[in-house]
Formats: structure tokens, sequence, C-alpha cells
């Protein structure tokens, strides 16, 4: 897992951030993929969602509980894609489970998401 965190410049804790493996692959192909077509689109669509799940380690309780998933996952979204996380309140933590093309199915989804359960 991948670490992303930081404090807020009054001093307060934010959650941390951890990225699961299959996030981070998920996010390679969703970059490679774009890149096929545009450097520039490409580079955009991943700092997009850099800054969305930075965005994740103040107030993450903003973003809803994914429907098809339901509790304990929650999800942002990103133009297409949505960022699949869970909050860790006792850790201070959010986990990025998986980045997934909303266009794909949502069977396929359930069941990645089950095998990391």
């Amino acid at each position: 897992m991948k670490k992303q965190g930081s404090k807020a410049k009054n001093g307060d804790d934010l959650f941390e951030v951890l990225w699961d493996v299959k996030a981070l692959n998920a996010l390679e192909d969703i970059y490679k993929y774009i890149l096929q077509k545009s450097l520039q689109g490409a580079e955009t669509v991943r700092e997009e969602i850099f800054t969305a799940v930075e965005s994740l380690q103040t107030y993450p309780e903003r973003f809803p509980v994914d429907r098809d998933l339901k509790s304990p996952y929650q999800r942002c979204l990103v133009r297409n894609y949505r960022i699949i996380f869970r909050i860790y309140h006792e850790r201070k933590q959010i986990l990025v489970i998986h980045i997934w093309n909303s266009k794909r199915s949502t069977d396929t989804l359930l069941k990645e998401v089950n095998s990391l359960s």
C-alpha cells in the first residue's frame, strides 16, 4: 500500500490515505488507456484523481456510500471514474480500494471488491 498524508495548516491531524495495489494498478491502466489518445488528457485525468483522493484527508464522510457496494464502501466521482474507498475512523485512515470506470459492468466490480474482503 502506498501512503499519502499530511497535517492541516492549523496542526489538526488529517486522515492518512492508503492505496490498495488494485487501486494503483487501476489508475495506471486508466492512464495508459487515455494516453493512447492524448498525453494531456491522460495527465489531466490522473491529476484530477490524485486531487480527489487527496481531498479525502479532510471530512471524507461528505462522500456517499457507494450505491452498488453498500456500506462500508464510499465513493467519490471524477469524470466517469468511481474512486471507491473505506474509512477507518479509529485509525484516522482512508483506504482507496479501487478506481472503476462507471461505464463498466457493476457485476464485475462487485466480484473484484468482494475478493478484497
